[in-house]
């Protein structure tokens, strides 16, 4: 009885430190069963959805036991959880390291565009994501939850890139705030997938569509 209190009281010790462990994977000290874990669960949520996935598909996956995935997470929305927080972080890396180097609005607006469309285009490339999955995991509250956070940073970001481009004289149009939250969200629209029947629009595709549509309406007529 008291090895059974013993161990019941350290697996509680872990899950706390796992649920107090919110940056990415590289920052997060996982162990190597940890990352498998992850690793396993992003496939599955991406193929299947985090429904239709269940904890012992997840210890299959990841070559482990049910129990031992319980002793790393306390459940699959906690699992869920830390994929969409790894997520949004290497996003905002990607992004910030994008716009460093174009010297124009324009083209710092592009740069924005690019990395936006090619980065969820990429990752869901990846994970074997499915319309249905990724329409699932948009409706979470977890992924709510960091649109939220992240989302006013992301406007503000196109927002100033237009007012510098209006003083520059690139781009013409009437209210910032309004424009910035139009290009945001069409851009959120653009992080599902594109299917016609059955023709599938690359990342590339949706880049090229998207800048001439926002940048060619946004440049200012001589």
């Amino acid at each position: 009885m008291l090895v059974d209190c013993e161990d019941e009281i350290g697996q509680s010790v872990k899950r706390r430190r796992n649920r107090m462990k919110s940056g990415p994977k590289n920052s997060r000290g996982l162990e190597d069963k940890d990352q498998r874990i992850l690793e396993a669960a992003k496939t599955l949520f991406g193929r299947y959805g985090m429904k239709k996935t269940s904890i012992e598909e997840i210890a299959q996956a990841a070559g482990l036991g049910k129990g031992t995935v319980y002793l790393y997470f306390k459940s699959k929305d906690e699992i869920f959880s830390v994929l969409a927080s790894q997520f949004a972080t290497e996003f905002e890396t990607a992004l910030d390291h994008a716009l460093k180097d174009p010297r124009t609005p324009t083209d710092r607006l592009r740069a924005f565009i690019e990395t936006r469309i090619g980065f969820f285009d990429r990752c869901f490339r990846e994970y074997g994501a499915t319309a249905e999955s990724i329409l699932e995991a948009e409706s979470s509250s977890v992924v709510d939850g960091l649109r939220k956070q992240y989302g006013g940073r992301h406007v503000s970001i196109i927002a100033d890139l237009l007012e510098e481009g209006k003083r520059s004289g690139e781009f013409s149009f009437e209210n910032s705030r309004l424009t910035s939250l139009a290009i945001y969200h069409v851009l959120e629209s653009l992080a599902r997938p594109w299917n016609i029947e059955i023709v599938q629009l690359s990342g590339e595709d949706k880049v090229k569509a998207c800048t001439q549509l926002l940048l060619d309406g946004l440049l200012k007529r001589n």
